[in-house]
């Protein structure tokens, strides 16, 4: 069995979303992935708090795997909502790092 795309993944979850066809405002409907990711990135977060404080493992631990796929699930929604694809997004973060990299070399170079 071949592994999901993000795209597929993203394109199965927001099937799930349009189904549910909660009677929400627009506002309401952008505002919900929002708080969600939000929340699910603190939980997450907490995980390596965790880690770090009191040597929790996150190597292997299920429990950061779950919180890390509802962060993956609200950040699909929200791309979903704003009209883009998880590629677009992708390939834009991907040339604006390019291109702070450049940035930088350019500065470290001597003149």
């Amino acid at each position: 069995m071949s592994e999901d795309t993000l795209a597929d993944f993203s394109a199965r979850l927001n099937l799930i979303w349009e189904e549910k066809r909660y009677e929400h405002t627009h506002s309401e409907n952008i505002a919900i992935p929002a708080l969600g990711l939000v929340g699910e990135a603190g939980e997450t977060v907490e995980h390596f708090k965790k880690y770090i404080r009191e040597g929790k493992p996150i190597v292997g631990n299920v429990d950061l795997a779950y919180e890390l796929g509802d962060v993956l699930h609200y950040w699909c929604r929200l791309a979903y909502l704003a009209g883009l694809s998880p590629k677009q997004i992708m390939d834009l973060n991907e040339a604006k790092l390019a291109k702070r990299r450049a940035e930088k070399a350019a500065q470290a170079s001597p003149r």
